[in-house]
């Protein structure tokens, strides 16, 4: 498990190897510059952030997470300035914990360790690794409503509305995903089963629970009928 610390105070930084030591996370690297961070993600995407909302040089880490939003990379933020604003946005992009300086390390060793087990579950084979805007993305299959193939790229067309592109066939995708979980409607689209929730037979289509329909092809009906107990 790899974190990176986005923070300008040395003694909060001390803080949160220690916690994060203890709980065998891997420190990879500390910074003070939110761009200088944003350059090191490009490189390797850590499991999940720490992040200071107020920088040195008048930088704010408020910046930081509206850049990495949609890359689902786990956030926790830290800062001693808790502005109402500041609070509320965060909680608007998707920081999955909040705390307010000087840090209560009891209830941030607790969150931090619930979030590890959270992350080395989503890990067990139910994601898949992209990128989006030179950014390595973990993509959580829950997320993935269907995908559509043209050639040998992949299209993830994600529940918040994201679209991600691979340059990767059907074929080589197939073998990556979770069989339970995904199956083929149309030559060109694979469907995630839990999002199915309506059969029209006569049009060949399928309604999906957030609303979408996707096209149902002759040759994929059979399987899709006997999911829904259809002779």
């Amino acid at each position: 498990m790899k974190a990176l610390i986005l923070e300008d105070n040395i003694s909060y930084v001390w803080d949160y190897e220690m916690i994060l030591e203890k709980l065998d996370v891997e420190v990879v690297a500390v910074y003070k510059s939110w761009r200088e961070f944003l350059a090191e993600i490009k490189k390797e995407t850590p499991d999940f952030v720490i992040v200071d909302l107020l920088l040195e040089n008048n930088e704010k880490g408020l910046e930081f997470i509206k850049e990495i939003k949609s890359s689902y990379i786990p956030i926790i933020v830290c800062t001693g300035y808790p502005e109402p604003e500041f609070m509320e946005d965060a909680l608007d992009y998707g920081v999955r914990a909040f705390f307010t300086k000087p840090i209560d390390k009891a209830a941030m060793t607790y969150e931090i360790k619930k979030l590890v087990n959270e992350i080395k579950s989503e890990n067990q084979g139910k994601c898949i690794i992209t990128k989006d805007k030179g950014i390595l993305v973990k993509v959580p299959f829950t997320e993935i409503y269907k995908i559509e193939i043209e050639g040998n790229y992949s299209m993830l067309f994600t529940n918040s509305g994201k679209k991600f592109i691979l340059k990767k066939s059907l074929r080589k995708l197939l073998d990556e995903l979770d069989a339970s979980l995904f199956m083929r409607c149309h030559r060109s689209t694979v469907v995630n089963i839990s999002y199915i929730k309506t059969l029209d037979v006569q049009n060949n289509m399928l309604g999906l629970n957030n609303g979408q329909n996707v096209e149902l092809g002759n040759k994929f009906k059979s399987t899709v009928k006997s999911m829904f107990k259809v002779g």
